[in-house]
């Protein structure tokens, strides 16, 4: 799974999370997409949640670094997104998030077909 493959569902999940705003990609390396929606310039950062697990301290960081994260579980086949713009609701971050949690707390949720997740980030 690579940034590259990722780059359509990670538009598709930022039109749900922000509707009306019709992203373009404006960029793609091997780490991260950049993204125009609206007047929003975005950096969205694809990480794994291996077995549908993630640090939530990872999490906190990134997106108080004003990075995005699109969390992939490629065992159910789906991506999380989760945008600094919008807060976690946790009163209190625990230190491991399981997949249920970080489902309601991320931004919007996309399926991910096989070849999306081919490779490894």
């Amino acid at each position: 799974m690579s940034p590259y493959t990722l780059t359509p569902f990670v538009l598709e999940a930022i039109e749900k999370a922000l509707p009306g705003t019709s992203p373009l990609p404006a960029y793609t390396t091997s780490k991260k997409i950049s993204v125009i929606a609206g007047t929003l310039y975005l950096r969205v950062f694809p990480k794994e949640a291996p077995n549908g697990l993630f640090s939530g301290q990872e999490l906190v960081d990134h997106l108080r670094g004003g990075k995005n994260l699109f969390l992939v579980n490629p065992v159910l086949k789906e991506g999380l997104l989760f945008l600094y713009l919008r807060p976690l609701p946790f009163p209190q971050i625990p230190e491991v998030l399981d997949w249920p949690t970080l489902t309601l707390a991320a931004s919007s949720k996309v399926h991910l077909p096989a070849y999306a997740l081919g490779g490894g980030l």
